[in-house]
């Protein structure tokens, strides 16, 4: 599927420009020029491209988006560190500074009773920069000029090197009488080769386990830097693209990433690499990418294959090992990478020409919050290993547990390139991927790598930055989709270990409008009294208007002055302009918060206060003369009634002594 994906994506991508006119010239002309006869392009011939009429332009972006995304599968040329027998492998090519075992490429037992046995190996296309000195149990064995070992294997090891010029200016020399098989024709032009020569020990100690492993450092083949040339702008230097012979040495993997995508060419024939012109490649970004690389400290290394590695999984390594992507866009080959962004201009609703779709977010089988990533290292005998589990723990809380993931960096060989790569991982799979953007033609000027903000509502898009990843044009509307991905500005210095704190996960929240404490000339608050028939209660009293357009609701909370828990005053429409709090103490002093909400998340509090609340006066009762009066009216009344009582009880005596009843 993914082969199909890729060489699908390339097709479709091929066709913007034979559609529009440029026709054969752009696809067959351009990319056979570079190919030395073989005219394919990571697998797709040059016929091909010029034979293919019409694909919509829809599909070629969905294509090469999904082609784009597929992480690389990694080498399968085997294990780079073994002194190996594949002639299936085809030639090795070794990138930045790594180790190699070799790839045998003839072997002959030879002289008196075949006690010599002879190996010519292979470490890479070249011409490599170096080759350091022979490993043997990770021991680095000496030789005197003529070939000969020194030390431990003194006697029973010769062993002769190549660079791999072309052409060389001789063959490999032999030792120890001839090697059938191997004469002075026997020329390696173009191959970083060696011949190794051992004796047989009958007394079994110099070799017990019969041929040694044995590794060597190789600093590898040579790129091309368009910051170098002086034909590119804004470069200084002698170096072309199309002269092998001023390439320079580099460990960056944007510049071997750009030199994949051109070739590896030796006489002017292509033998490792995809063999674009270099007019079908985007130049500039790879140029930049370069810069971040340095910045960053970001280095490739390790040994790809040209026959069983895809050319473009290998272009996907090298890309992955400095933080980017590589992606057909048009008819160009054009990257994209993890570095800070500025936005360079702004896409509004009247920019748009049809229905845009936007994720929600991340999707959580996307979305992870822990990573292992593996790299090659050097001190563990420059085998690919596992580092240490990185979670990152703010996520871990919000997802309900640990999602981990393996992320093997096959051409990644330092532990912390491949922590921040795999920190750069997780917060790139939260990002709101996909955002598609059917433009109006005139935003045709934006490509991949491209920072841009959008100012769209109604896809709750506001304020919100987004990084071009694929563009496609839709001739039969005069139309260009832009597909995007949501970047996050605080993830930078968080991959790169500047900072603790990684940002929130994006989400369709709208930055700046969401989350935002009202202004705080929005609102004033005072402490004062309501009266009425001669009574007053205490209260707050609010006042002000909603300036947040956004806003759909008002919440008002209020706290004693000295508290620290926020009680409930209620939620009020936007248009509210006053709000009294009522069920408060009389003579306290009070804190009011004022919060908005936007499409039902709440946003920070405006505090406003203290103040003090007015006093208490309850109903019916007036001044302290009025209350004196009336206790008079009543110790007059109780006097009255004790003296009835007596008249009572007098009257009832006399009834009884007349006998009356």
């Amino acid at each position: 599927m993914a082969k199909f994906l890729k060489t699908a994506a390339l097709v479709v991508g091929a066709v913007a420009l034979i559609a529009t006119g440029v026709g054969a010239a752009a696809s067959a002309g351009l990319i056979g020029a570079g190919l030395g006869g073989t005219a394919t392009f990571l697998g797709v011939s040059a016929a091909t491209f010029a034979t293919i009429g019409t694909v919509a332009s829809v599909a070629a972006g969905v294509l090469s988006f999904a082609a784009a995304a597929m992480a690389p599968k990694g080498t399968v040329g085997g294990n780079q560190t073994q002194f190996t027998i594949d002639k299936e492998s085809g030639n090795p090519v070794v990138l930045g500074r790594t180790a190699s075992g070799g790839k045998v490429v003839h072997r002959q037992t030879h002289g008196a009773k075949n006690e010599y046995e002879s190996w010519v190996t292979v470490h890479s296309i070249g011409p490599v920069r170096s080759i350091g000195p022979l490993e043997i149990d990770q021991v680095a064995e000496s030789f005197a000029s003529g070939g000969a070992a020194l030390g431990r294997f003194a006697g029973f090891m010769w062993l002769a090197t190549q660079l791999g010029a072309c052409p060389e200016a001789s063959a490999l020399p032999v030792f120890n009488g001839p090697v059938a098989g191997w004469d002075a024709n026997s020329k390696l032009s173009g191959k970083a080769a060696d011949m190794w020569c051992l004796k047989f020990d009958s007394a079994g100690k110099k070799f017990p386990s019969g041929v040694p492993q044995r590794v060597r450092v190789i600093e590898g083949v040579y790129v091309y830097d368009p910051r170098l040339d002086s034909t590119y702008p804004g470069g200084i230097g002698a170096c072309r693209i199309d002269d092998p012979a001023t390439h320079v040495w580099s460990e960056n993997p944007a510049l071997h990433a750009l030199t994949w995508a051109y070739g590896h060419h030796q006489n002017g024939i292509l033998v490792a690499g995809g063999g674009l012109d270099i007019v079908g490649i985007d130049v500039p970004p790879f140029a930049e990418w370069a810069s971040v690389c340095e910045a960053n400290g970001w280095k490739v290394g390790g040994t790809v294959y040209t026959q069983t590695d895809d050319s473009w999984d290998v272009l996907k390594m090298i890309a992955q090992a400095g933080g980017g992507e590589v992606m057909p866009v048009g008819a160009l080959l054009s990257c994209t990478f993890s570095a800070p962004r500025v936005s360079i201009g702004t896409i509004t609703s009247a920019d748009i020409a049809d229905t845009i779709d936007v994720p929600g977010t991340a999707s959580q089988r996307l979305r992870r919050n822990t990573v292992i990533p593996k790299v090659r290292l050097e001190g563990q005998g420059w085998e690919i290993v596992p580092l240490k589990a990185l979670s990152i723990d703010h996520y871990v809380t919000v997802d309900g547990g640990k999602r981990p993931k393996e992320l093997e960096l096959p051409l990644v060989q330092d532990a912390d390139q491949g922590a921040e790569l795999g920190l750069y991982d997780i917060l790139n799979s939260r990002e709101i991927d996909g955002i598609i953007l059917p433009c109006k033609v005139y935003m045709i000027g934006y490509r991949p790598g491209d920072c841009v903000t959008l100012q769209i509502p109604e896809a709750a898009l506001v304020d919100r930055d987004v990084v071009i990843r694929n563009r496609s044009l839709g001739g039969s509307t005069m139309s260009v989709t832009l597909t995007g991905r949501t970047e996050t500005a605080g993830k930078h210095p968080f991959a790169l270990g500047k900072v603790g704190t990684p940002p929130p996960t994006p989400d369709l929240s709208v930055p700046g409008a969401y989350d935002e404490a009202p202004d705080a000339e929005d609102w004033t608050l005072s402490g004062t009294a309501l009266s009425a028939n001669g009574a007053s209660v205490p209260a707050l009293h609010v006042t002000g208007g909603v300036s947040n357009p956004n806003a759909d609701a008002v919440v008002f909370e209020y706290r004693l002055d000295t508290a620290s828990d926020w009680m409930a005053a209620g939620f009020e429409a936007a248009a509210t302009t006053d709000k009294v709090i009522t069920s408060i103490t009389p003579n306290t002093s009070y804190q009011v918060a004022v919060s908005y909400r936007v499409r039902g998340v709440i946003g920070a509090r405006l505090v406003l206060g203290p103040v003090t609340a007015g006093a208490l006066v309850p109903p019916d009762v007036a001044t302290s003369d009025d209350l004196q009066a009336t206790n008079t009216n009543l110790a007059s009344a109780q006097s009255t009634i004790a003296e009835q009582a007596i008249t009572l009880a007098d009257l009832k005596r006399r009834i009884d002594d007349a006998g009356i009843s």
